[in-house]
């Protein structure tokens, strides 16, 4: 498992609009509950891949985490966690 931090502006070329934000992430179920629009005045965010395992680090007593089915980009309160090819199956990181 590798902790991926690779940092984006939102607003450039080919930074999505929207971001996940603590708030869109149900606490123990794995579920999405949308996202949040951002534009290029906003602070920098985390950007993941598609199958990427998000964990919130702030209080993460409320076990808030998902694993998105697209790539996008996520605030720097949320960990992004990716499985090492052929050494973790990313079903096993998730669950």
């Amino acid at each position: 498992m590798t902790l991926i931090s690779n940092r984006v502006q939102p607003g450039g070329e080919v930074v999505p609009s929207s971001s996940v934000e603590l708030e869109n992430i149900e606490s123990e179920t794995g579920r999405f509950l949308g996202c949040e629009n951002v534009d290029s005045d906003s602070a920098l965010r985390s950007s993941f891949k598609a199958g990427d395992t998000l964990f919130g680090k702030l209080r993460p007593y409320l076990r808030k985490f998902a694993r998105p089915s697209s790539d996008g980009i996520c605030s720097t309160e949320i960990w992004v966690f990716r499985a090492k090819p052929n050494a973790l199956d990313p079903d096993l990181l998730f669950s």
